[in-house]
């Protein structure tokens, strides 16, 4: 009779309670899933910041060319410091569209999300790498 009472009690608790753990590994399985980690949100927010400093950038440019085509006509001197200032821009800007290449790439191997391909070389050099891996995957 106790042992009929104990098997019965064992197999209540074991029904009721499963239900329950259930539960607990769901909420362990949303826990874990992958999210945007610290790394990943601070690259995406230096790549912002690169971003809105090229956009400055090009403002700038078309500012100096606006300037430029004034200048001639009244200043030479003044026309030759912005012709000097416009290829420092140039050559800021480059270093900039390197460096956002970079940080994309990196950003994509470290399988951050939400990021897109905007760059072709970005896309290039991907496929590239991919292709290398599947060649080294069929030896």
């Amino acid at each position: 009779m106790i042992s009929l009472l104990l098997y019965s009690v064992i197999f209540i608790v074991n029904f009721t309670l499963s239900p329950i753990a259930l539960l607990g590994a769901e909420k362990k399985e949303d826990l874990s899933t992958p999210k945007l980690t610290d790394d990943c949100h601070h690259m995406l927010k230096e790549r912002g910041k690169k971003i809105r400093h090229q956009q400055r950038i090009a403002a700038l440019l078309k500012k100096n060319e606006d300037l430029q085509k004034r200048a001639i006509k009244q200043s030479p001197t003044t026309a030759k410091k912005l012709k000097f200032n416009k290829s420092s821009l140039i050559r800021e800007q480059r270093l900039v569209d390197i460096k956002i290449e970079n940080m994309e790439e990196q950003i994509i191997r470290r399988g951050c999300p939400g990021i897109t391909l905007k760059s072709k070389s970005i896309k290039r050099t991907l496929r590239k790498r991919s292709d290398l891996i599947k060649m080294n995957h069929e030896k």
